[in-house]
């Protein structure tokens, strides 16, 4: 009798986890693994004072996100170097996608004093999901003259 009355109680107990276990499990979004990613591109142009393109110019693009009201930039950065025409163009598909960002132009002879600016991007035409969409920054410098001599 003990044994029956045992039996039938595993069986309800293992019935109830089945169902607890298994109504748990259900989501209505499906599993997804791997990482968020985005289209990213960083372009603009540099300038001098007289309107004229400055080239050989690098641009150094960090990303960084928002920790409580701090904005912190990550260690790694992105160099690129302005054209004849001082354009600065790189596009590539990124995990972990960054919303804040701050553009440096650094004149490396020294002829021209440095600047930078901090661009927010946003994203756009994505899934909702991993799949982030798209963004593009767009930063352009106009350099003045250093007033220290040059390197």
């Amino acid at each position: 009798m003990a044994k029956t009355i045992l039996t039938k109680f595993n069986l309800i107990i293992t019935s109830l986890l089945a169902v607890l276990g298994f109504s748990s499990c259900g989501s209505s979004q499906p599993l997804e693994y791997g990482t968020p990613f985005a289209d990213f591109t960083a372009k603009g142009q540099v300038l001098n004072e007289a309107n004229k393109p400055l080239e050989n110019i690098q641009i150094i693009v960090k990303r960084g996100h928002k920790d409580d009201a701090e904005i912190i930039y990550l260690n790694w950065q992105d160099t690129l170097y302005t054209n004849t025409a001082g354009v600065y163009y790189e596009y590539y598909s990124e995990v972990f996608p960054f919303t804040y960002n701050r553009v440096i132009a650094n004149d490396t002879t020294g002829v021209y004093a440095s600047d930078s600016i901090d661009v927010n991007t946003r994203y756009s035409n994505g899934d909702g999901h991993w799949d982030y969409g798209e963004s593009t920054l767009t930063a352009d410098f106009t350099l003045k003259k250093n007033n220290k001599e040059p390197k």
